[in-house]
Parts: C-alpha cells; sequence; structure tokens
C-alpha cells in the first residue's frame, strides 16, 4: 500500500493582526461568496488555532502568546486529553478580566477574584457566599444542624473582634469543654438586658421553679447594692463567710444582769443585712426563746429584748426587759 507524507499547515507568528471577524462558529457548512469573506473567516479560525499544539493537527509551532480572537472573543479547546484550559505566565501572574470590572488573578501563587460591585459564590444558581461593596460578607445558607452544619470550621478558629449570636450557642463535644480566658485582663459573662441565670442537668428533676432557665444570679439592683454594703468583695466572699450559722452561750455572774442593761454575751452579725436580723437570730433565755422587738417596744413590755450594736455589729448584744440572776443561760444562735 503506497505512503502518502502528513500534510502540515505551519503557521508563522504574525506581525500585524488578522482581519476582525465578525461572524461565530460555524455550525454547518459556510456560505462565502467572495474571496474577501473567506480570507476574514479564515483570518478567525487562525485565531483561533493559533498556538494550539497537537500531533492530531498538525500545527507544531511552539506556543505564544494568545492574541485577541475578533469581536467573538473566546477560546476554544479542541484537545479532549487532558482536557482543560490553561492560561499560564512566564512570571507566574496571570489574569482573566471583564469589562465591568470581574477579576479572577494568580499572582506568586495567591489566588485573587475581584468585583467592583461586590463577589458571590454560587452552587447550582443559589448563593452561598456574598461579599458587598463594603466587603461585608455572609454566608446565606441556612436550616443546617450540628450534624449537618451550613458552615464547619475543623480547626483552631480565631475572631480578632467582637461578634454577635443571635440564636442558642450548643457545645456538641464528648469531652468536657470549657470557656476560659489565657490572657491578661478579665472575663465577664453579662447579661444587660435580662437575667443571668445557671442551671444543670440536675434541674429536671429538682423541684426549683423554673426548670428551664435555672437560677439567676440576682433578681433586682438591691441584692447587688446590699452584697457591696456589706464589704463582699466577690460572690465567693459572699457564700464563705456571708451565713453566719454560729451559735454564742454564756452564763451570768454572781452579780447579775438588771434589766435594760446589756449580757456581756458578744456576737457578730456583720454578715447580716440589718433587715433580716430579726430573722436570723434568736436568743434564748434557760432553754426558752426569746420575742425581739425595739428598745421602745421593750421598755413598753411588747418585745423580751432588743440588739445593742453600740459595741458594733461585730460585738452586738441584747438588752433584755426583765432581770437576770446567777447562772441563767444566755445563748444566741445565729443563721
Amino acid at each position: 500500500m503506497p505512503t502518502y507524507p502528513l500534510s502540515q499547515l505551519r503557521l508563522d507568528q504574525s506581525s500585524g493582526s488578522f482581519p476582525v471577524s465578525s461572524g461565530s462558529a460555524f455550525s454547518s457548512e459556510p456560505s462565502l461568496p467572495s474571496l474577501q469573506q473567506t480570507v476574514d473567516e479564515l483570518g478567525s479560525a487562525i485565531r483561533r488555532i493559533l498556538d494550539y499544539d497537537s500531533p492530531t493537527t498538525g500545527f507544531y509551532e511552539n506556543p505564544k502568546v494568545f492574541k485577541a480572537m475578533g469581536t467573538e472573543n473566546k477560546f476554544v479547546v479542541l484537545d479532549p486529553t487532558p482536557g482543560g484550559l490553561f492560561v499560564s505566565g512566564t512570571t507566574y501572574t496571570t489574569q482573566v478580566t471583564g469589562s465591568g470590572g470581574i477579576g479572577i488573578k494568580g499572582d506568586s501563587g495567591n489566588v485573587v477574584i475581584e468585583g467592583t460591585s461586590g463577589v458571590s459564590f454560587n452552587e447550582s444558581g443559589n448563593e452561598v457566599i456574598i461579599i458587598d461593596t463594603n466587603r461585608d460578607t455572609r454566608f446565606a445558607h441556612t436550616g443546617g444542624s450540628a450534624d449537618d452544619p451550613d458552615v464547619e470550621f475543623d480547626g483552631f478558629v480565631r475572631f480578632d473582634s467582637g461578634f454577635s449570636i443571635s440564636g442558642s450557642m450548643d457545645f456538641i463535644g464528648t469531652a468536657h469543654q470549657q470557656i476560659s480566658k489565657s490572657t491578661s485582663g478579665g472575663l465577664t459573662l453579662s447579661a444587660s438586658v435580662g437575667a443571668l441565670n445557671f442551671i444543670d442537668v440536675h434541674a429536671s428533676s429538682s423541684t426549683w421553679s423554673d426548670k428551664t432557665y435555672g437560677i439567676p444570679l440576682a433578681t433586682d439592683a438591691s441584692q447587688w447594692s446590699t452584697l457591696q454594703s456589706l464589704g463582699f468583695t466577690s460572690i465567693l466572699d459572699a457564700i464563705a463567710n456571708g451565713g453566719s450559722n454560729d451559735k454564742v452561750s454564756g452564763s451570768i455572774g454572781a452579780s447579775g444582769v438588771t434589766a435594760g442593761s446589756a449580757t456581756g454575751v458578744t456576737f457578730n452579725v456583720s454578715n447580716i443585712p440589718a433587715s433580716t436580723r430579726s430573722k436570723r437570730v434568736d436568743v434564748y433565755i434557760n432553754g426558752q426563746l426569746l420575742f425581739s422587738g425595739s428598745a421602745s417596744e421593750r421598755s413598753a413590755g411588747t418585745a423580751d429584748y432588743n440588739m445593742d450594736l453600740s459595741g458594733g455589729t461585730s460585738a452586738a448584744d441584747i438588752k433584755l426587759g426583765f432581770n437576770l440572776v446567777e447562772d441563767d443561760t444566755v445563748i444566741v444562735i445565729l443563721r
């Protein structure tokens, strides 16, 4: 069988420019009634294939810079293997732009996607990530769950400024988790509107009145004011030192104690608010519980005793409306 040589069409790089084609890619056999139109269409075709290198087509020119392809301004990729469009530059700087200020470029390993009126990332026609003209970024997809999140960060995440949450926050890790402050400065849990409540797993089976929100830190401003007025520096200080839980007792000496005089059996009420001392201090004489009141009530006989703070709240005493004799026993219980 005779062997025929391969025909090759070799293109030299033109120093000028080819005629601009006003036509589009052929979908059927073209009709070229004039030599000028034939040259124009040939020029457009040459623009499309200039610098395309494939043994199957017989164009063996070394790759050169793509030139504009007429008014169509399109790239045509003919080779199915490996396929795709590869754009590169000798300095690793490549840019694809449009007349509306849209740009995709790679520069020294960085990829930049830029739009002068915002950037949107879409999936199947739906916006997922939107960046507006103020560079505000929004993830538009909603309806996720802990098992199927809308946005997921698998590594360490850092926020260099403040952030807000409009919904609830759920910690789903199975190990112990914590909210911590690892640098200088304090950590404040604040509820500037509404109450700050505490609740744990035991609340649901308890008799606590509000099992949904748990125990509040405070119910009104006066509780904060009272805590400070008593000299406490922290909540733990108030818990550790606020409850009196004390019992003081003493016996009367041979000289006895006349009505209206202090007994000499002192006790500390500095950790008990003045408004609750009548309820949290109980006085017994020889085992009998006494009724408290003011000094005038004690003098009038409508109260058994009144509290005497002339020695200060840390050395409080009582004055009785009757005499005490030797060996009478005074017991004061603070709750």
